[in-house]
């Protein structure tokens, strides 16, 4: 009976410890390069989605109101003209940054002429305004928070229809 040698490996045994060497070096490359072409992928799709990104931010550019706004917009002043309150229409509608730069929407909510022994409009009535406009973009998905300002009738120039979103 032979006994196993714990010395050095014959050329025979060195051979297929080399050659599983090649292969665990060969499937160690392997993954790496498909890690690595993972990688790869992922970057560029994050680039893909930074550029979209960057794309719409220039299409939504201060000067010119978006077009979904405009459209909410409508959709409150139909529902608020409903409800018979002193709501008329919405002006000068601009998309801006606020005072902290954040993205902002501001615009003027004309208001009907209170009779002279009922002077102003009740808080309440522009807090409905204002709520209607905030609910609805929030419902819209439009991320602009919406600075209303309000006006009578009266205090419009003539020259008023300019820049009016009325349906």
């Amino acid at each position: 009976m032979s006994r196993p040698t714990y010395g050095r490996p014959t050329a025979e045994e060195r051979a297929k410890i080399e050659g599983a060497l090649r292969v665990g070096q060969i499937l160690t490359n392997l993954q790496g390069w498909l890690l690595l072409n993972e990688l790869e992928r992922a970057e560029a799709n994050v680039r893909e989605l930074l550029a979209r990104k960057e794309e719409r931010r220039a299409t939504d550019s201060p000067d010119s109101p978006d077009s979904l706004v405009h459209t909410v917009l409508l959709h409150v002043s139909e529902r608020l003209r409903a409800k018979e309150g002193p709501f008329l229409r919405f002006e000068d509608v601009s998309i801006d940054k606020d005072w902290a730069n954040d993205p902002a929407v501001h615009l003027t909510a004309v208001l009907r002429d209170t009779p002279t022994r009922h002077p102003g409009h009740p808080a309440t009535q522009c807090d409905q305004i204002r709520i209607a406009v905030r609910e609805s973009f929030r419902q819209a998905g439009i991320d602009l928070f919406p600075h209303v300002r309000y006006r009578q009738e009266s205090d419009q120039p003539d020259d008023a229809d300019e820049g009016e979103v009325d349906a």
